[in-house]
């Protein structure tokens, strides 16, 4: 599931990159769903030169209908480039494991056009 949404991501499928989500998902970094929906939008469909990879993934609780997951994202476009540490958590719908919860529990950011590094959670 999670390489299904990276793979979308990172091919600008934004449709196939929506369908992830849970319809009860409720966006932690935007005052609505709609705002959350606009900027992704603009960041994912169509948009091309994006790499992306996670690895550490690991498990934090599991149930038979509900998972919390944690991994590491990288994330590159053009000199823009950044490592996420992820929080998800999934809910089982029908057949289907979609992300409930989404929060960034730290960024570390690796712009290739200014010196230096900076974390920001």
């Amino acid at each position: 599931m999670i390489n299904g949404w990276v793979v979308a991501w990172e091919e600008g499928r934004f449709e196939d990159y929506l369908a992830t989500y849970h319809s009860d998902f409720v966006p932690y970094y935007q005052d609505s769903y709609e705002l959350w929906l606009e900027q992704r939008r603009s960041r994912i469909q169509g948009v091309t030169g994006i790499s992306l990879s996670f690895d550490r993934f690991e498990f934090i609780d599991v149930s038979e209908t509900e998972a919390t997951v944690e991994f590491w994202l990288e994330y590159t476009r053009g000199n823009y480039a950044d490592d996420t540490h992820k929080h998800l958590q999934l809910i089982l719908d029908g057949d289907r494991w979609l992300i409930l919860v989404e929060h960034n529990l730290e960024l570390i950011r690796k712009d290739k056009s200014i010196s230096g590094f900076g974390n920001i959670c």
